[in-house]
């Protein structure tokens, strides 16, 4: 799979995974603070993923774009 490029924040780290014909998206924050950063994804043009962690909000992608917040020591995963 296509991982997406660097975030903008070092303390967020992202992983794709495919399987069964699902995308997983694996976010995961290494500070003891709630962190956000643009994430950028080339396929993900006009696409919503939908979290899968109660709590979080889903993830919508414009331009291959979009902002996640992840809260302190947060894992976030979703689904599209």
């Amino acid at each position: 799979a296509r991982q997406p490029s660097p975030m903008t924040n070092p303390a967020l780290h992202a992983l794709i995974r495919e399987a069964n014909g699902k995308r997983w998206l694996i976010l995961a924050n290494d500070s003891r603070r709630q962190e956000e950063a643009t994430m950028d994804l080339d396929d993900a043009n006009a696409s919503t993923a939908r979290s899968l962690v109660k709590g979080n909000s889903d993830l919508t992608f414009a331009n291959g774009k979009t902002r996640v917040q992840v809260p302190a020591l947060g894992v976030g995963i979703s689904m599209n």
